[in-house]
């Protein structure tokens, strides 16, 4: 009997640092690409929407689009004055998609964590902790990669 074919070309993700994506299809009769190519082999190298038809050999036309977005180093500051001023009062990673997930995890300079949050949503302001040097982990979940450094909270 005929097995029916699949086409899924995956989630959404983030291009970051010049990465590159690989599509080889296989098992349709034809393809053809957003960009009218009509290989079985699609390299994304640029943020955009991609998408794919695909028909097998009876005919039956598959379609499938994936959104590559484009990620940024995050400017991570290192320094916050919670003075009430209304300038630097938080710890704001610029460049950091809130839509995601970011783990952001504060030690002071004892090791001891300080602050830890699953989903960080710039809003750390240092509340309850002296003046001083503390340290971060950040992961970004767009780019996949773990940041770590210091930050001196100025009060």
């Amino acid at each position: 009997s005929y097995r029916k074919l699949s086409l899924d070309l995956g989630d959404d993700f983030y291009l970051c640092n010049g990465e590159r994506v690989d599509y080889n299809l296989k098992g349709f009769a034809s393809y053809e690409w957003q960009d009218r190519s009509t290989d079985s082999t699609m390299h994304v190298t640029n943020p955009g929407e991609y998408y794919v038809e695909a028909v097998d050999w009876t005919g039956y036309v598959y379609r499938d689009t994936v959104t590559a977005r484009e990620c940024f180093e995050p400017i991570i500051p290192n320094v916050i004055t919670p003075n009430g001023d209304a300038y630097n009062q938080l710890f704001v990673v610029q460049g950091l998609d809130l839509s995601l997930s970011n783990p952001l995890i504060i030690f002071n300079r004892w090791g001891e964590r300080v602050f830890e949050t699953t989903a960080y949503e710039n809003n750390w302001a240092g509340d309850g902790l002296n003046a001083g040097i503390y340290f971060y982990e950040l992961q970004s979940a767009a780019s996949k990669r773990t940041y770590r450094g210091w930050v001196q909270v100025l009060r």
